[in-house]
């Protein structure tokens, strides 16, 4: 027994006289400000050695500069891929290397990031927001020119009402006889109070709101009509993202100017690429819809976005953004 404790006792000294002895070596570790960017951007790297390092040996696969001896050094990734870091500090003789592998990823900046930015995140704007809706009043049920995006322009026996909002803009709101009365106040109430849930800016230019049955998805004109399929928005309103689509179908309403305005393309060409595919391949006509929610996201809903998120809507439509910075937009009730 006596020969078996002093062999334990010998491997509890011998294992604390190896920690003492390994205290004195630094152990190579380092912060960086973001695994994941675009191909042009920068990360800064952040030593957290142990043990006060006096020096520092770095290399960056793929990076400018390829190696740096400072302590927290800023790296540019300039090329899409997928890159090591190696790290060695150094305290006196001791040198311990850290090694992280595939833990930078850098983005082709070319490449939209989204498929449509109106799917992005459905919390940019809830139902607990507030709204300059005032009232919403039945004035009659008469012929009218209905537009519906699969049947064209229908005359038809249209329920009409008047949606007020703060300030005393007007917008109607028609709605296809099918429904019956009851159900046409239901989607007039509505679709009158998630519009005024936008900034007052996109209000202005919408003129009136056309719902009926047969459409597959939004569309507005460049006239002032936001065209509504029924079933379509109720999904919407039970999935979160009705406010959402309705920026975007302001966005044609009362940004339509902006398509082909050169201050506006010229910001668009200095940006590396668009905020989606849809605006992509449909650029006339929709890269400023696509792109005003995303802006509205990052300049007053950013803590609503991922960090993710942010950083690629500022990123890659940085010029944009700050182009729509200049059109000092009107942002009751946002701020």
């Amino acid at each position: 027994m006596r020969i078996r404790l002093l062999l334990l006792l010998g491997s509890i000294f011998l294992f604390s006289a190896c920690e003492d002895n390994s205290f004195d070596n630094a152990r190579a570790d380092y912060s960086l400000s973001r695994a994941k960017i675009y191909q042009g951007d920068s990360i800064q790297f952040s030593d957290q050695s142990t043990n006060e390092p006096s020096a520092w040996s770095w290399v960056f696969e793929g990076g400018s500069p390829e190696t740096s001896s400072k302590e927290n050094p800023l790296v540019i990734y300039d090329t899409p891929g997928e890159y090591d870091v190696f790290l060695t500090a150094i305290n006196g003789e001791s040198e311990v290397n850290a090694e992280r592998f595939d833990q930078i990823k850098v983005l082709d900046n070319s490449i939209p990031p989204y498929a449509g930015s109106v799917w992005l995140e459905r919390t940019i704007v809830t139902d607990e927001d507030p709204t300059t809706f005032a009232s919403v009043d039945y004035i009659t049920q008469e012929i009218r020119p209905l537009h519906d995006r699969e049947d064209g322009v229908m005359e038809v026996e249209t329920f009409v009402y008047e949606a007020t909002y703060e300030g005393g803009q007007t917008v109607e709101i028609l709605v296809h006889p099918e429904f019956g009365k009851e159900l046409a106040d239901t989607f007039a109430m509505d679709y009158a109070w998630y519009l005024g849930q936008l900034p007052s800016f996109l209000i202005v230019g919408v003129k009136d709101m056309h719902v009926s049955e047969s459409m597959a998805t939004f569309a507005a004109t460049y006239e002032g009509s936001i065209l509504v399929p029924a079933t379509t928005g109720i999904n919407l309103i039970e999935n979160g993202f009705i406010q959402e689509v309705l920026i975007h179908e302001a966005g044609h309403t009362t940004l339509n100017h902006l398509d082909e305005d050169p201050g506006y393309l010229a910001a668009a060409a200095m940006d590396p690429t668009f905020i989606s595919t849809y605006a992509e391949n449909n650029a006339i006509r929709e890269d400023v819809a696509e792109t005003i929610l995303t802006y509205l996201a990052l300049r007053y809903k950013s803590d609503r976005l991922s960090e993710t998120m942010a950083y690629t809507i500022n990123a890659l439509n940085a010029n944009r953004n700050a182009f729509f910075d200049t059109q000092n937009f009107a942002m009751y009730p946002w701020e």
